[in-house]
């Protein structure tokens, strides 16, 4: 419990930091413009190299790991095994997920929308946010994370459909045409999405299982912040697999109950009112996030996806003279 309070207390410290401080759109856009550089420089390195790089990437928050570490996440390529690159992030899904919500954030920015409009300062910044979009766009593939991959398709979709204001069909068939053939001539990973991992497949059932199991159990109040994990036992059969259900939604329903989940849900709803018709960036984020939300957990139980989603919900309540 203790822990959960110092949790939920550092994301409100960072919601209060902005705006306690007046920080503008633009300054934060910045600072994870330059982050989601660093990530995808790091991720190559790592990717080429087959192993982590050690030196400052070490103090910036890389684990010491190769594709030999055990249980290291890695993909099957046409009979070789390849490691999937962290950064400096817990795994690679929170790798793809936190880099896919910050480029959603870049492309559907004002100046990009609008190209070099009256809202882009100088040419500088015009080139800065498509490096980084063309970095984050990068990091996603390198992440091979299935779901990132399948909601950026649909982000892509979405901003040509925005772009022109009619349907572009052929144009975004034609992106993700390349996209596809580019990815299956190198990797073949999009063909593991027609094959079942059957393991994996009875791991994610019994999770949801015991998840309402313990929502059944405790309907209002749930069995407490952070507690999933350490209640399993009692709601699961041996041999118990310790981790969250992967699902935002069914862990805010296991952990909080009806009351904690219609508050999320709440405050999901304002921002996305809030941001909806002014703020297309900041909206498209937060969709993104609840995407990500469907099918893993990370953005609840790990601290940087955690932090960039409190930021972006905080972003959506921004003054209008800050986003700018």
């Amino acid at each position: 419990v203790w822990y959960a309070g110092i949790r939920m207390a550092e994301w409100l410290l960072l919601v209060w930091i902005v705006f306690r401080f007046q920080l503008s759109i633009r300054e934060i856009m910045v600072s994870l413009g330059v982050g989601v550089i660093l990530s995808t420089v790091l991720a190559v390195q790592q990717f080429l190299a087959q192993n982590s790089q050690g030196g400052l990437w070490y103090f910036l928050g890389e684990r010491d790991f190769s594709v030999t570490t055990p249980g290291i996440a890695h993909l099957l390529s046409f009979g070789r095994i390849l490691l999937r690159p962290y950064a400096t992030f817990s795994h690679p899904n929170e790798f793809g997920g936190y880099l896919l919500m910050v480029t959603t954030l870049f492309i559907f920015s004002p100046s990009i929308h609008n190209k070099i409009g009256v809202n882009t300062k100088s040419q500088l910044d015009f080139v800065f946010r498509q490096t980084v979009i063309v970095a984050g766009s990068l990091g996603v593939w390198l992440s091979f994370s299935r779901t990132a991959w399948g909601i950026y398709l649909l982000v892509l979709a979405a901003y040509f459909y925005f772009r022109t204001k009619k349907p572009t069909i052929i144009v975004a068939l034609l992106v993700i045409g390349i996209f596809i053939v580019v990815e299956e001539a190198g990797i073949g990973r999009l063909r593991a999405l027609f094959t079942t991992d059957q393991i994996s497949t009875n791991e994610r059932v019994a999770l949801i299982q015991s998840a309402l199991r313990m929502w059944y159990a405790f309907p209002i109040f749930g069995v407490g912040p952070l507690h999933f994990i350490g209640k399993l036992p009692m709601f699961s059969p041996p041999p118990y697999l310790l981790q969250p259900v992967h699902s935002i939604y069914l862990l805010m329903l296991a952990e909080t109950g009806l009351v904690g989940l219609g508050i999320f849900l709440a405050v999901i709803y304002r921002a996305l009112r809030y941001a909806w018709n002014r703020r297309p960036g900041v909206r498209m984020a937060v969709l993104v996030a609840l995407g990500l939300g469907t099918t893993d957990h990370y953005l609840l139980t790990l601290t940087q996806t955690q932090l960039l989603f409190a930021l972006v919900l905080a972003l959506a309540f921004l003054p209008r003279s800050r986003y700018n």
